[in-house]
């Protein structure tokens, strides 16, 4: 009772409580920290703490670690660190500085080997022109001269990655800043070769049969460029090669007139086509498309014609323009392992025509790819792209993740949309405004201390975009919540045993919070079981879901009913607000209100009407008479969505690793989707797709990620294993039988040429056996580091001679050698090797396909634990990695899904025990919600969903969602006083039919009113909410009531007991049940009782039917409460009683009512759910009528008991009523004799003890 005490006595201190925490927590989120922001709404779509990630982590912190800053040294001879130059002498002022003239270089070309003397006069001279620049060149231009001269010269190793790193670096310094310049390429056509930083879009005709190099098509395809290029917007963003002249644009029909020497794509000829089309089979086969430049090393082109070089077009037609399958069949899909084919050509001409077919084509714009581009795309979406049977595709602006924030700010009117309709059926719902805005603040504050909790408790710094559709799950749940508080306060309000503000509160407390409870810690269970998901994502998601519902829960249960009581107190003075939607107020209304009441409040009093009906009729009748059909049907449903969730066609598993934030049909996503992988340009940006699948083995690294796992960007650090050591003479042997085995296995792929660094320990052995002891040239003594030392090499000898090898083979010629990350792997502080990578190729293709991708993964792991076991002690710590990221991804999707569900389910089943203490509904529950969540899963599939990291996220929303419902009608099923099975389920029915209808109804316009979205997330979340609510409230009410009444306990069957409340009740000595009475010997009572003193509104002229009904609306509830209240001729009436029957008279006539008061009371309580029904059916006693003073009704007291000057009222004459109470057994009074005296009053609250004279 301290709760509900402290509730009606100081609401406001409760309130003010609240108000502070929330504005606190507002505040502080709002300027301590940062907001987040979702520029990139891919970060934590990632798996954290597999054993694939701790090694792709630990993988990525060891290339880190082997940068210059880094604890790592690749080549410790060339580390100026662990090498620090020597002292220069100082130059002589009487000529040049000596040059070692005894220094040569060495450079490979096609005709062998060729030595360049004074290298190093050549290098000092390079450094005099670097350091010679003009005042208006930049580092970028002496970056460029080193790169130049690398070119020609690779005794510094330029290559790998770091060549690449320069040349981007020139080209990025090399665009034209100005662009008032005339200029134009070689070729007097283009203005710059076309490279991928450039706009395109993809062109591809209608006709699947069709190729696009045809004259009809190209011609087409120039109209389109044109068309592309005409509107204003394209203007201000195109590279110019004249002032208002913006660079043509790199498409097919306009190489097709540079080959013909054209001067523009509109005048090309079918012989001109042709001459192209045979120009492109002739030069493929001559042209690598997997290079740059389509040849292999710097004299590599000299093999190929010269026709098949002119203006670099044929190579840039092959490699930018055309798909990957054009010409070239066999070119292998990345979403499968295996080439994939057109078709199956039985003729060799067949086979020819489907070789020469192109599918779609590339036009390259002239614009940069950027947010800048933004307002140039909005224009286009006007344009018809579609022209002679071509048509745009795809597009790639660059803009993905710009279009992503700004349709994210621009959809959130749809949830303003949402909440809108969720606040419209509350306020029809509870006849409340206050209670509606209430509500609505309450799913606010708590999404605000929810994530101040998130943000500076859990101390969490990552807070990815999904978090935000919380924002709709929280609408929803708080509605839900509302519905069944307000449900349980009207029923407890017509309960003859509330007298009291505080007894009122302290029953709907009672009854409300264990709904409430019950459903919000499942709900925030299943939400917290999705911890177990290893996306980061989903974690996060899941935790701040989770506290969102705690949050709500506890705010249900402090701010709600605070603000009720306040609502009861003051809220009914208010006409407009809060006047029930009754037909019978409309006309006394005052004018300024009738006007604007009168049409709606018809509407919400037939919209009651149809509900009583509905609730109290029709739907029990539905679900108990037609059980078993329900029970058949449903059921059988469940069991198929079974089969096409887990057999055919099943939710399948994502088919690329691009991350979708608009609908699958969109320009942007069909690029990234379908078309992007299609053309050699963006294969060969991914060398995992071009390339065949890494065998990597790393040693003196622990696999382990000590990162933050809630934080995308934190890696954590290296972890070096101590226990590794190769210079052991055994680890030496055990190490070069490790790369021989390797090699011998089927997953390995035989590369052509020397593999140098692959398995450093052999070339290492080759170049000891190799290498003199004596030099020949300066007579230095090499020993121990020559073929005089014995393999496998002591130790003393291993740490000597792998720092000469190692710099060695770094000074191989770059045709042989490129750096890249197998070998050993050196401490700067010691010099010793603390690490060591041994790299082989694969025969595996990387693939979108999960079981290709798992029986690599599979296959390798289990070959290498197993050679681990062999090794010797110092080299048992190795561990396989390979491109695997994408398949971790899946792997975390396909396993953690499904045990976040098990957990959830396992969860919820044990919360429902806990709390219901009943087996039996627990289970069947759990089978209800377990049906759900197949069937919702079932039409997302025959939806196209794919197990992706948004959908991952809704299946543990379902679980969540799907027990609210289902959770409501059990706990109501359990706090049934009715001991059948077929009262107990329509007592549940009465009591929270229309709550859980109203939850569902919310839900839904919530869930329907984010469709119409452009974001996927939104129109994801609307379609799983639309689908879930659906499908949740028909097995809800269909499927687990049948289930009751048919297998549902009775008379306490399967029913647990609580210890703690054993030992009280065998406390209990008086074998009575405990009346509470003095409710009824109070000074006065609560004005929301009687609710005939808290209105200023005239009284109706009508008198409808006494008879209660709950499972009407709470609208219709207030209209029948206030109809039954002793108005007008009802006064009369009884004014003219007390005038003529005298005390005797009045106890004499009350004394055999009550008996026949009650059985009625008894019959509708059992029906419509009243708190009180069950005092009545169990103990049938001889109630007593009792005469209590009340307060006039023009004193209007309030709680406190100060008169309340907003609820006076016109005077009344009665100040007493005659009350029915159980006998004073309790206190020792055995009879009881009602007073001479008083005025009987209808009270609707007791209206099954009171007597109407």
């Amino acid at each position: 009772m301290a709760m509900p005490w402290l509730l009606c006595h100081h609401p406001y201190v409760v309130l003010s409580s609240v108000v502070v925490v929330v504005a606190t927590c507002l505040v502080l989120s709002l300027t301590a920290r940062p907001l987040p922001s979702f520029k990139d709404p891919s970060l934590g779509f990632v798996a954290r703490g597999t054993t694939v990630s701790r090694r792709a982590v630990a993988w990525e912190n060891l290339l880190e670690g082997s940068r210059y800053q880094g604890p790592l040294s690749v080549n410790p001879k060339g580390d100026p660190r662990l090498n620090p130059p020597r002292p220069r002498e100082p130059e002589k002022d009487d000529g040049p500085p000596p040059v070692h003239r005894h220094k040569v270089c060495i450079e490979m070309t096609p005709n062998g080997s060729t030595v360049i003397p004074d290298c190093a006069e050549d290098m000092r001279n390079d450094s005099q022109n670097i350091g010679s620049l003009d005042d208006d060149k930049t580092a970028i231009s002496a970056l460029t001269i080193m790169v130049n001269n690398a070119k020609r010269r690779d005794d510094e190793g330029w290559g790998g990655e770091e060549g690449r790193r320069e040349y981007h670096l020139q080209d990025e310094w090399q665009e034209d800043h100005h662009p008032n310049h005339p200029h134009l390429g070689d070729d007097g056509f283009f203005c710059t070769p076309v490279v991928p930083e450039y706009g395109r879009v993809i062109l591809k005709s209608r006709e699947a049969r069709d190729s696009l190099l045809t004259l009809r098509h190209l011609l087409a395809i120039c109209h389109l460029d044109d068309r592309l290029r005409s509107l204003a917007e394209f203007q201000p963003i195109c590279e110019t090669w004249s002032p208002g002249q913006c660079c043509p644009s790199w498409s097919l029909p306009n190489y097709v007139a540079l080959l013909s020497n054209r001067t523009s794509c509109h005048h090309i000829t079918q012989e001109d086509v042709v001459k192209v089309l045979r120009l492109l089979r002739r030069c493929s086969r001559h042209l690598d498309l997997q290079l740059e430049g389509g040849c292999q090393g710097p004299n590599g082109c000299s093999r190929v014609p010269k026709e098949c070089l002119m203006h670099d077009a044929v190579y840039t037609i092959l490699h930018y323009l055309i798909d990957a399958a054009f010409l070239n069949p066999e070119v292998p899909d990345p979403d499968h392992p295996e080439p994939f084919r057109l078709s199956e050509p039985h003729h060799k001409h067949q086979r020819q025509k489907l070789e020469q077919r192109l599918s779609f084509t590339a036009l390259f714009l002239p614009i940069a790819r950027g947010s800048q581009a933004l307002p140039y795309f909005e224009a286009l979406q006007d344009l018809d792209l579609t022209l002679d049977n071509v048509t745009v595709a795809a597009v790639d602006l660059g803009l993905k993740y710009a279009l992503f924030d700004k349709l994210l700010l621009e959809n959130s009117y749809l949830l303003g949309v949402g909440g809108g309709l969720v606040l419209l059926l509350m306020w029809c719902y509870t006849g409340s405004l206050f209670i509606t805005l209430i509500t609505i603040t309450t799913v606010a504050s708590a999404l605000v201390i929810a994530y101040f909790m998130y943000i500076f408790i859990y101390e969490i710094a990552f807070f990815p975009y999904m978090n935000v559709l919380t924002t709709v799950i929280a609408v929803g749940i708080g509605a839900d919540d509302t519905f069944v508080y307000c449900r349980v306060w009207t029923l407890a309000k017509q309960d003859k045993n509330t007298g009291t503000m505080v007894k009122l509160v302290a029953d709907t407390f009672h009854h409300a919070a264990a709904s409430i409870a019950v459903t919000s810690l499942t709900t925030a269970a299943a939400f917290l079981a999705s911890c177990v998901s290893h996306i980061t994502a989903i974690r996060c998601f899941s935790i701040f879901a989770g506290t969102v519902v705690l949050a709500n829960l506890l705010l249900m249960l402090t701010w709600v009913p605070a603000c009720v009581v306040v609502a009861e107190r003051w809220g009914a003075s208010t006409c407009c607000l809060c006047v029930p939607p009754a037909p019978v107020y409309a006309p006394q209304l005052p004018p300024r209100c009738s006007v604007l009441c009168a049409l709606p409040l018809r509407l919400c009093y037939f919209c009651s009407e149809s509900a009583r009906v509905f609730f109290e009729k029709v739907l029990p009748w539905v679900v108990v008479k037609l059980r078993y059909l329900w029970v058949v049907a449903l059921g059988s449903l469940a069991v198929c969505s079974a089969l096409v969730v887990f057999y055919y066609p099943g939710l399948q598993l994502p088919d690329s690793q691009e991350f979708q934030l608009f609908s699958r049909d969109h320009v942007f996503e069909q690029y990234d989707l379908e078309y992007k992988y299609k053309f050699w340009f963006e294969r060969n940006l991914r060398t995992d797709i071009v390339n065949r699948l890494p065998v990597r083995v790393v040693w003196g690294i622990q696999a382990v990620d000590n990162g933050d796992h809630l934080n995308p960007a934190s890696k954590g650090s290296l972890v070096f294993d101590k226990e590794f050591d190769i210079a052991h003479p055994e680890s030496q042997e055990w190490l070069r039988g490790f790369c021989r085995q390797l090699r011998n296995q089927s997953f390995y792929m035989p590369t052509l040429g020397p593999l140098l660094p692959n398995c450093f320990i052999d070339t290492f052995k080759l170049w000891m056996e190799g290498r003199k002891c004596q030099d020949l040239i300066n007579g230095v003594n090499r020993y121990p580091c020559c073929k005089d030392s014995a393999f496998p090499y002591p130790r003393w000898v291993f740490d000597e001679c792998i720092h000469e090898g190692i710099q060695a083979l770094y000074q191989t010629p770059r045709e042989y050698f490129i750096p890249g990350v197998a070998g050993p792997k050196f401490s700067r502080d010691s010099g010793k090797v603390v690490a060591m990578v041994v790299e082989y190729d694969s025969n595996t293709l990387w693939s979108l396909s999960y079981t290709a991708m798992q029986t690599f993964f599979v296959k390798v792991e289990s070959w290498v634990e197993a050679q681990m076991k062999e090794a010797p002690y110092g080299m048992r710590g190795g561990w396989f990695t390979s491109s695997l990221e994408f398949y971790d991804v899946q792997h975390s999707l396909s396993v953690g899904t499904g045990v976040a569900v098990a957990v959830a389910v396992g969860v919820s089943l044990a919360v429902l025990v806990l709390t219901t203490l009943n087996v039996v509904v627990s289970l069947l529950a759990v089978l209800s919600v377990g049906a759900v969540i197949m069937v919702t899963l079932a039409a997302l599939v025959l939806l196209g969903w794919r197990l992706n990291v948004l959908e991952s996220v809704t299946v543990s929303v379902a679980i969540g969602l799907a027990v609210d419902l289902t959770l409501h009608y059990g706990v109501a099923y359990r706090l049934s006083p009715e001991r059948d099975r077929e009262a107990a389920v329509s007592w549940a029915m009465g009591r929270m039919g229309s709550p859980v209808f109203m939850a569902a109804a919310t839900s839904l316009a919530a869930g329907a009113a984010m469709l119409p979205a452009n974001v996927l997330a939104y129109v994801h979340i609307g379609t799983f909410l639309t689908v879930l609510t659906t499908v949740s409230y028909v097995y809800a009410t269909l499927f687990y009531l049948p289930l009751l009444r048919i297998f549902g306990p009775e008379s306490g069957c399967g029913q647990l007991s609580c210890p703690k409340l054993c030992l009280c009740s065998c406390c209990v000595t008086s074998s009575q049940q405990h009346v509470d009475k003095t409710v009824y010997q109070q000074a006065y009572m609560s004005e929301s009782t009687l609710s005939t003193s808290s209105t200023s509104c005239p009284p109706p002229q009508t008198h409808p039917s006494s008879d209660t009904h709950e499972l009407e609306p709470l609208t219709a509830m207030r209209l029948a409460g206030r109809v039954r209240l002793g108005h007008g001729p009802t006064r009369h009436k009884v004014g003219q009683a007390e005038a003529a029957a005298p005390p005797e008279g009045v106890a004499n006539h009350v004394a055999p009512h009550p008996e026949a008061g009650a059985s009625s009371g008894i019959g509708r309580a059992g029906r419509s759910g009243s708190l009180s029904s069950s005092v009545g059916r169990r103990d049938r006693k001889k109630f007593i009528p009792r005469k209590v003073s009340l307060p006039s009704p023009g004193e209007a007291v309030s709680e406190g008991g100060e008169p309340s000057p907003r609820h006076s009222v016109a005077p009344a004459s009665s100040a007493t009523t005659i009350l029915y109470s159980e006998p004073d057994t309790d206190y020792g009074q055995q009879n009881h004799h009602p007073q001479d005296s008083g005025v009987v009053l209808g009270v609707p609250a007791l209206e099954a003890g009171a007597v109407v004279a």
